[in-house]
C-alpha cells in the first residue's frame, strides 16, 4: 500500500512538473447525439483541475469552463466538468482518460448533457 501511494505521489509530481506537458491544451471533440454536429474542444492537461474551452462552429457559441479529475489508478483518471456558453448553453461532462506521458498526451472519452437535454459523446485526440 505504501509503495503504491509513493508511486502515485511520484507520478503526480512528475506529471505536474513536466514543463512541456503541464498546461498543454489537449484537442477533443463533442459529438451531438441529437444531430451529429461536432463541437471542437480543448482540455487543459492537469493532474487535478483544469480548464475546458470549446466552440460550436454551427452556432458560433463559445464555451469556457473547468473540470476536476481524480485518479482511480496510476494510469486512469475520472473527471467531471462544466462549460458555459456565451449564448446560454451549459454542458456538463463526465470524462475518463489515461494519464499520458512525456511522449503521449492523455487519451480519453466521456459523456455530456446540456441544459436543454441534448446529449453528447466526448473524445480527446480524435484522429
Amino acid at each position: 500500500m505504501k509503495s503504491k501511494m509513493l508511486i502515485l505521489s511520484l507520478m503526480a509530481f512528475l506529471f505536474s512538473s513536466l514543463p512541456g506537458l503541464a498546461g498543454t491544451m489537449i484537442p477533443g471533440k463533442l459529438y451531438s447525439l441529437n444531430d451529429g454536429s461536432v463541437i471542437t474542444c480543448n482540455l487543459e492537461y492537469s493532474t487535478g483541475q483544469g480548464k475546458i474551452e470549446a466552440t460550436n462552429p454551427t452556432t458560433g457559441e463559445v464555451f469556457k469552463g473547468n473540470y476536476t479529475v481524480i485518479f482511480v489508478s496510476d494510469i486512469m483518471g475520472r473527471g467531471r466538468g462544466m462549460m458555459k456558453g456565451d449564448q446560454g448553453t451549459i454542458i456538463f461532462l463526465t470524462i475518463e482518460f489515461s494519464t499520458g506521458t512525456v511522449w503521449n498526451l492523455p487519451v480519453g472519452y466521456g459523456d455530456g448533457e446540456d441544459n436543454n437535454g441534448l446529449k453528447y459523446q466526448y473524445q480527446t485526440n480524435p484522429k
